[in-house]
């Protein structure tokens, strides 16, 4: 199959289009002084990973190979987040529907060996390494609630950062 382009990219307004206008990964190592990195992407594996998951894992998978060949003094590392705490199923009592999550109700067990099918692929094919941590070890964290704190307290500042052009009106409460 032949597929023909004139060479034109054309970018869609958003953050990342502004930001990485030329080359990310410089940019990125520009803001990132350590030399063990993490990439973190998540998942709920509450069906067969769909294409925009395969996406999700194949790209930072790339990204992590791209970054320790520009630069062999880091060494990167992804961080698979499985979101047990999607909904599984819906009960409704007295009235009032509440929602069961995939750990609940056992079902985060039904697809997660096709996840770490693919990161294992993508572990062989890359080279670069993967941890898993579940939700719930996240929450945990003691570091987890002051982070929030901080972002919300610097939203702006941190707004601006993932997207220089944006407008400060009424996005935040």
């Amino acid at each position: 199959m032949q597929v023909n382009c004139d060479g034109v990219v054309h970018n869609p307004l958003g953050g990342a289009s502004y930001v990485f206008e030329k080359e990310i990964i410089p940019y990125i190592l520009g803001s990132l002084h350590k030399n063990k990195l993490k990439i973190s992407v998540g998942a709920q594996p509450n069906s067969s990973p769909h294409f925009g998951t395969l996406e999700t894992i194949a790209l930072a998978f790339d990204l992590a190979r791209k970054i320790e060949e520009y630069d062999s003094k880091k060494k990167v590392t992804i961080l698979y987040e499985v979101i047990e705490t999607a909904p599984s199923e819906t009960v409704v009592i007295d009235g009032v529907k509440y929602q069961r999550s995939l750990n609940f109700t056992g079902k985060i067990d039904t697809y997660f060996a096709e996840y770490l099918e693919i990161l294992n692929h993508y572990k062989k094919l890359t080279g670069i390494d993967y941890e898993i941590r579940y939700q719930y070890e996240f929450n945990e964290q003691p570091e987890t609630l002051e982070v929030f704190k901080t972002v919300l307290k610097n939203r702006e500042y941190v707004a601006k950062k993932l997207d220089q052009k944006l407008q400060f009106k009424d996005y935040f409460i």
